[in-house]
């Protein structure tokens, strides 16, 4: 099993697997099935207008509430490549992506997060956006990169997350991290240590049949010759499904 989005997670927050037995994740609730799930690069999700004037508007609007808390973890880099000339600057994870889940599915109760939630699908998913800037045109490409299931059950409670991931030959669930979290604006999911001196953003929503969308974000731009540049964003992304009794 290729866990993509358990390494993104630890890589994001500075997280570690406990050098102790992990803890078991003793389940009274039925799994979900996930045979029937199908998902496309854009579902959930929102992007800029494809319209050159109109775009960096959008972009704008997107990110016009930023939380503090959110802005100062934001540290990107920059650099010119030394074999094309192009400037490049990338940041991950990234509270600025081009594209991200739609607010119309922000947390407006954030207690409809507590509870299990198994994962239903895990997707990697690049979207780019090219654009002239001789002719004013954008051209858009969307590609989903991996499409794989992640046997992974998380639990979150008032403000506690824990990360169970099913152990190898077993049908027991080993808890891989636990970590303090909040949701800010409603969709903005910060995941940190105890005081604070680590943590990671994601962008959350849920939909209308309540599934939980859980994206990370890297970002990457480039810029060539003055005329032409890239917006580049891979989201890492997992939906999951909230367990129950029936």
């Amino acid at each position: 099993m290729n866990r993509i989005f358990i390494i993104t997670i630890i890589m994001l927050t500075g997280l570690i697997f406990s050098c102790t037995a992990p803890k078991e994740l003793v389940l009274q609730y039925k799994i979900v099935d996930t045979a029937d799930y199908d998902y496309k690069p854009t579902d959930f999700v929102m992007f800029p207008s494809i319209e050159f004037n109109q775009w960096l508007t959008d972009m704008k609007n997107f990110h016009i509430n930023i939380p503090r808390e959110v802005q100062r973890n934001q540290i990107g880099m920059s650099f010119t490549d030394p074999e094309t000339g192009n400037r490049i600057y990338f940041i991950n994870p990234s509270a600025r992506p081009r594209v991200m889940v739609d607010t119309l599915l922000r947390f407006t109760d954030t207690q409809k997060i507590i509870g299990n939630w198994q994962v239903i699908a895990s997707q990697r998913i690049l979207y780019k956006d090219s654009v002239s800037l001789i002719d004013s045109i954008i051209t858009r490409t969307n590609q989903l990169l991996d499409n794989n299931l992640e046997e992974v059950i998380v639990t979150f409670d008032e403000n506690t997350m824990k990360l169970y991931a099913k152990n190898a030959g077993s049908s027991d669930f080993g808890r891989k991290f636990s970590r303090k979290y909040k949701i800010l604006n409603g969709n903005y999911l910060l995941i940190y240590n105890t005081l604070q001196t680590t943590s990671g953003t994601s962008f959350v929503g849920l939909t209308q049949e309540n599934e939980l969308i859980w994206d990370n974000y890297f970002v990457r731009d480039e810029l060539k010759d003055e005329q032409y540049k890239t917006y580049t964003t891979i989201a890492t992304r997992m939906i999951l499904k909230k367990l129950g009794n029936d």
